[in-house]
């Protein structure tokens, strides 16, 4: 592993909050008005003027309390928005930013290091051919990362079907190197950020409590 310096580490919250908004932006605009509370669409929504109230205002906390965003994630988890255009990929982005933070051009030499180590793990002649084809992949991630020609997360799950689909519980490898190799597919698909670079928890700005956004109740009355 490569030494983790305040540079890599990066800005404060500033820059998730500058994440989060422009996720939160687009999702606004993408989701269609809705006038109550009494729908998932509608109550999505809301939630999403209240986290850009909160942001906006500097008194949200990150990571977010799970419970803070349980509408925004239970719509994601159920599908029930994922045919508006481009909504599963920025809600999937707005999530990792609450929970994790998004992985960087500044963290990609951490990555690759993570990769060389995982990698190095494996027994490559005890996997199958499908886990074999996503060590190929991920030795060539990292030398695209470390090249500064691939950006994440990694687009068209088709270009990279070894990281994609490959499942390492299955796989004739000891457990902590399988639950290494699958941690490193989930931040190259979602663009987490590694656990090594998060700067987390970190405190509001201003510090007050949170506010209650006022919605309108089932049937549009005030």
């Amino acid at each position: 592993m490569i030494p983790i310096t305040p540079e890599i580490i990066g800005p404060g919250i500033e820059e998730d909050y500058q994440d989060a908004l422009e996720r939160i932006e687009k999702l606004l605009r993408v989701v269609p008005d809705l006038p109550d509370n009494d729908s998932p669409g509608g109550r999505f929504k809301y939630e999403l003027l209240w986290l850009k109230q909160e942001i906006t205002a500097g008194r949200l906390p990150l990571p977010v309390e799970r419970g803070w965003v349980g509408t925004i994630r239970s719509v994601f988890a159920e599908a029930w928005l994922t045919k508006l255009p481009g909504f599963d990929e920025l809600c999937s982005q707005l999530l990792t930013v609450l929970d994790y933070g998004l992985i960087k051009p500044r963290h990609y030499p951490v990555l690759a290091a993570l990769i060389d180590d995982a990698v190095n793990r494996v027994p490559v002649n005890s996997v199958s051919e499908k886990a074999q084809t996503a060590i190929k992949e991920l030795n060539l991630i990292r030398s695209l990362l470390l090249e500064k020609v691939l950006v994440l997360p990694l687009p068209r799950p088709e270009d990279w079907p070894g990281v994609y689909t490959t499942r390492w519980s299955r796989e004739a490898v000891p457990h902590p190197t399988a639950a290494l190799v699958t941690g490193l597919h989930w931040m190259l698909t979602t663009g987490a950020r590694p656990k090594e670079c998060r700067k987390g928890p970190l405190s509001a700005p201003n510090p007050e409590p949170l506010h209650r956004i006022p919605r309108p109740i089932p049937g549009g009355a005030a």
